[in-house]
C-alpha cells in the first residue's frame, strides 16, 4: 500500500520565515567571530573583507538594518 505523504524525491520541507534561534553553541560562536573581528576593525577600519564578514554574521545573529 503506498504512503499519502509527500514523494521521497521532494527532499525536505521548506523552513519557515520564523525560523527558531540558532542553538547556544551556534551562538556562542557567532559572538566569539563578532568579537574578535570587531578587534581587528577597531585597528583597521577600512579592511573591507572584515566588513563583509561583519555583515554576514550580524545578519547571521539577526542584526541587520
Amino acid at each position: 500500500m503506498a504512503h499519502q505523504g509527500k514523494p521521497y524525491s521532494e527532499g525536505p520541507e521548506p523552513t519557515a520565515a520564523g525560523a527558531p534561534p540558532a542553538r547556544a553553541a551556534d551562538q556562542n560562536q557567532l559572538d566569539f567571530e563578532l568579537d574578535f573581528f570587531s578587534g581587528i576593525l577597531s585597528r583597521n577600519a577600512d579592511y573591507v573583507d572584515v566588513l563583509r564578514i561583519m555583515g554576514n554574521l550580524l545578519t547571521l545573529k539577526g542584526r541587520f538594518a
